[in-house]
């Protein structure tokens, strides 16, 4: 069954796709549906904004089906490894995050994916 298939031939979903409710629905049944070798191109689109999109309500639903259905161990640990850096960059040993600006409501980071 071909459910998916037309949706992954329009190519990288622009970054707003990401942010909307709609468009953050497709692109994540896009993840669930296809076998890892037809989404690589979409999930390497969102690898140079991995902190930014995790920390969206929508865009982290994006980053959690990438670890969770992605294959490629090497995507996966950019992701976790992008993550991971934010927190120990930012957060104090009891887990307190702080923005640049010294505030506490979590991390604001510039996106590199458009």
């Amino acid at each position: 069954m071909k459910l998916c298939e037309p949706s992954c031939q329009a190519g990288p979903f622009p970054p707003r796709c990401v942010r909307d409710q709609n468009g953050n629905h497709v692109i994540q049944k896009i993840i669930e549906c296809l076998p890892t070798p037809r989404i690589l191109h979409l999930v390497d689109s969102f690898l140079t904004c991995v902190v930014q999109l995790s920390s969206h309500p929508f865009g982290c639903r994006v980053i959690q089906r990438i670890l969770e259905h992605c294959q490629d161990a090497r995507r996966r640990a950019v992701v976790m490894d992008d993550i991971l850096k934010v927190r120990i960059e930012c957060c104090d040993d009891q887990g307190h995050c702080e923005t640049p600006e010294g505030g506490s409501k979590g991390v604001s980071l510039p996106c590199r994916c458009g």
